[in-house]
């Protein structure tokens, strides 16, 4: 038997589908998947800290938001908390010996070191020009615009390099932010990914929402409700409505 991790051909013992260094290298990955995770959002929250005050309500600021960094960020936890084996109660390497009999083992470890690592390049990657996203607009012949919508920092306006065609910074996010992959998550979570994202909304407004019916649960996790990001939105674009 062999360990199961790609080009790996080191010998293991049988019923084991992890040489001794991948194991090794599942716990050290594990063990930093928390702290990997913050480092990965505070800097995604500092690139867009420019984030509107006040109030009860909120807006989308025109700092540069990396959405494709949050995407990552999203689908790397999503990934680690795919397995409940991943996060279970037993120390570290409890947990990875278990996970080695597994003839998955291999290309799992394998799996999640790929999306760690891109999850931390595009998070500290710098924004200099920014893509909004692709181009609504067509050509002549009536086809689909291959161009993307780009920006710099401050810019309301973003444009199309191949086109005419240009659209609010503002407006195009707000789009945007609906179609991120928000998976519902406790209100505390809920409230920091849309701070990170650019929309400003307290923490003590949301559970105010809450606990008067008007954001209800999508469900739950044990005891704790958990809400949906888009819920929210609606919320604060239903202003005014004191909170």
């Amino acid at each position: 038997m062999t360990c199961t991790y790609p080009q790996c051909e080191t010998a293991t013992t049988p019923g084991i589908h992890l040489c001794a260094p991948h194991q090794g290298a599942f716990v050290a990955l594990l063990d930093r998947a928390g702290e990997q995770v913050a480092t990965a959002r505070e800097t995604v929250a500092k690139q867009g800290s420019n984030t509107a005050g006040g109030g009860g309500g909120g807006s989308v600021s025109s700092a540069p938001v990396n959405l494709t960094a949050m995407v990552l960020v999203d689908e790397y936890v999503r990934l680690i908390e795919a397995d409940p084996r991943h996060l279970g109660p037993e120390p570290t390497v409890e947990r990875v010996r278990v996970l080695a009999r597994s003839s998955s083992a291999g290309p799992t470890l394998a799996h999640l070191e790929r999306a760690e690592a891109r999850m931390m390049a595009v998070c500290e990657r710098p924004a200099d020009w920014l893509i909004l996203g692709d181009c609504a607009g067509t050509t002549e012949d009536g086809a689909p615009c291959p161009g993307q919508y780009r920006y710099q920092t401050g810019d309301t306006v973003a444009r199309c390099r191949k086109c005419p065609y240009e659209v609010s910074v503002d407006e195009y996010r707000r789009w945007q932010l609906r179609g991120v992959p928000f998976a519902p998550a406790r209100l505390t979570d809920v409230v920091r990914g849309l701070g990170a994202l650019g929309v400003a909304v307290r923490m003590n407004t949301v559970k105010s929402w809450a606990h008067r019916g008007r954001l209800v649960p999508a469900g739950f996790h044990g005891a704790v409700p958990l809400y949906r990001a888009g819920d929210v939105l609606d919320l604060l674009e239903s202003k005014p409505v004191a909170a």
